[in-house]
């Protein structure tokens, strides 16, 4: 699901894109299966590719507390592995 959104935010926000061949040489999926991907990706979401700008800030705030947290923790650990 994430190549797949990721795939889709590139078509929906760039003039020129990259080929479904392209896609998939560098994704190492089959471009039939990116297509069937995007394909239920885009139905699931009702086609509905804008997100409001309170949405977008829920979840970005949610994302960066999570990269955070895995990242202090992630610390934690090597600052703990340095002292041993």
């Amino acid at each position: 699901m994430v190549i797949t959104s990721l795939i889709l935010a590139h078509k929906y926000n760039e003039d020129v894109i990259y080929t479904d061949s392209a896609i998939s040489k560098a994704c190492l999926v089959e471009t039939d299966k990116i297509a069937k991907m995007e394909q239920f990706f885009c139905y699931e979401i009702g086609f509905e590719f804008f997100v409001e700008k309170i949405e977008y800030g829920i979840y970005y705030k949610a994302i960066k507390k999570s990269a955070m947290s895995n990242y202090n923790e992630s610390s934690t650990s090597k600052k703990n592995q340095k002292n041993k």
